[in-house]
Protein backbone atom coordinates (compact mmCIF):
# COMPACT_ATOMS: atom_id res chain seq x y z
CA UNK A 1 0.00 0.00 0.00
CA UNK A 2 1.42 3.31 -0.76
CA UNK A 3 1.63 6.41 1.55
CA UNK A 4 -1.74 8.20 1.76
CA UNK A 5 -2.13 11.87 2.39
CA UNK A 6 -5.71 13.78 2.23
CA UNK A 7 -5.58 17.75 1.52
CA UNK A 8 -8.55 19.72 2.90
CA UNK A 9 -8.64 22.77 0.25
CA UNK A 10 -6.75 23.27 -3.67
CA UNK A 11 -3.55 25.24 -3.29
CA UNK A 12 -2.38 27.02 -6.44
CA UNK A 13 -0.07 24.10 -7.05
CA UNK A 14 -0.70 20.73 -7.63
CA UNK A 15 -0.44 18.84 -4.49
CA UNK A 16 0.54 15.60 -6.11
CA UNK A 17 3.51 16.79 -7.80
CA UNK A 18 4.66 18.01 -4.72
CA UNK A 19 4.56 14.81 -2.91
CA UNK A 20 6.61 12.78 -5.53
CA UNK A 21 6.38 8.96 -6.74
CA UNK A 22 4.75 6.39 -4.81
CA UNK A 23 2.72 9.16 -2.42
CA UNK A 24 -1.30 9.07 -3.49
CA UNK A 25 -2.56 12.38 -2.73
CA UNK A 26 -6.30 13.30 -2.34
CA UNK A 27 -7.52 16.96 -2.61
CA UNK A 28 -10.65 18.11 -1.90
CA UNK A 29 -11.99 19.67 -5.08
CA UNK A 30 -15.34 21.72 -4.33
CA UNK A 31 -14.99 25.54 -3.72
CA UNK A 32 -15.92 25.08 0.34
CA UNK A 33 -14.68 23.81 3.10
CA UNK A 34 -15.18 19.69 3.54
CA UNK A 35 -17.94 18.22 6.07
CA UNK A 36 -16.78 16.54 9.12
CA UNK A 37 -17.94 13.62 7.23
CA UNK A 38 -16.25 13.95 4.07
CA UNK A 39 -12.88 14.43 6.15
CA UNK A 40 -13.73 11.03 7.63
CA UNK A 41 -14.27 9.57 4.59
CA UNK A 42 -11.80 10.48 2.56
CA UNK A 43 -8.82 10.38 5.39
CA UNK A 44 -9.78 7.06 6.82
CA UNK A 45 -6.96 5.48 5.10
CA UNK A 46 -4.52 8.50 4.74
CA UNK A 47 -1.04 8.89 6.85
CA UNK A 48 -1.04 12.37 6.86
CA UNK A 49 -3.56 14.95 6.66
CA UNK A 50 -3.15 18.88 5.22
CA UNK A 51 -5.68 20.97 6.78
CA UNK A 52 -6.82 24.78 7.27
CA UNK A 53 -7.64 26.60 10.28
CA UNK A 54 -11.42 25.77 9.34
CA UNK A 55 -10.82 21.95 9.97
CA UNK A 56 -11.73 20.85 13.20
CA UNK A 57 -9.34 18.04 14.30
CA UNK A 58 -10.20 16.77 17.57
CA UNK A 59 -10.33 13.49 19.30
CA UNK A 60 -13.44 12.11 17.86
CA UNK A 61 -11.84 12.66 14.68
CA UNK A 62 -8.36 11.08 15.79
CA UNK A 63 -10.28 8.14 16.90
CA UNK A 64 -11.76 7.33 13.82
CA UNK A 65 -8.08 8.06 11.83
CA UNK A 66 -6.55 5.04 13.19
CA UNK A 67 -3.78 5.36 10.70
CA UNK A 68 -2.57 9.27 11.03
CA UNK A 69 0.39 9.95 11.67
CA UNK A 70 0.98 13.78 10.52
CA UNK A 71 -1.56 16.76 10.71
CA UNK A 72 -0.10 19.36 8.12
CA UNK A 73 -1.77 22.94 9.14
CA UNK A 74 -1.48 25.15 6.22
CA UNK A 75 -1.71 28.49 8.56
CA UNK A 76 -0.02 30.25 11.08
CA UNK A 77 -2.15 28.86 14.00
CA UNK A 78 -2.71 25.56 15.07
CA UNK A 79 -5.86 26.21 17.71
CA UNK A 80 -7.92 24.01 15.53
CA UNK A 81 -6.39 21.23 15.85
CA UNK A 82 -6.15 18.82 19.24
CA UNK A 83 -2.12 18.84 19.70
CA UNK A 84 -2.65 16.86 22.94
CA UNK A 85 -4.49 14.43 21.51
CA UNK A 86 -2.19 14.55 18.81
CA UNK A 87 0.82 13.65 20.72
CA UNK A 88 -0.62 10.98 23.10
CA UNK A 89 -1.05 8.98 19.55
CA UNK A 90 2.39 10.23 18.87
CA UNK A 91 1.13 12.20 15.71
CA UNK A 92 2.85 14.74 14.52
CA UNK A 93 1.33 18.18 14.61
CA UNK A 94 3.14 21.38 11.92
CA UNK A 95 2.06 24.59 10.94
CA UNK A 96 3.53 27.38 8.72
CA UNK A 97 4.45 29.86 11.35
CA UNK A 98 5.53 32.66 8.59
CA UNK A 99 3.25 32.21 5.92
CA UNK A 100 1.24 35.84 6.02
CA UNK A 101 4.41 38.01 7.34
CA UNK A 102 4.71 39.15 4.32
CA UNK A 103 1.49 39.90 2.99
CA UNK A 104 0.36 41.48 6.64
CA UNK A 105 3.22 43.98 6.40
CA UNK A 106 2.03 44.42 2.24
CA UNK A 107 -1.45 45.74 3.85
CA UNK A 108 0.08 47.34 6.68
CA UNK A 109 2.39 49.33 4.03
CA UNK A 110 -0.66 50.13 1.67
CA UNK A 111 -2.89 50.94 4.86
CA UNK A 112 -0.41 53.70 5.20
CA UNK A 113 -0.19 55.13 1.97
Amino acid sequence: MSARIFVTRRWPVDAAQLAGPGIHVEVFAPERAPTREEILDRARLAGAIVTSVADRIDRALLDELPNLRVVAQSAVGYDNVDVASCMHRGILVTHTPGVLTESTADLAFALLL
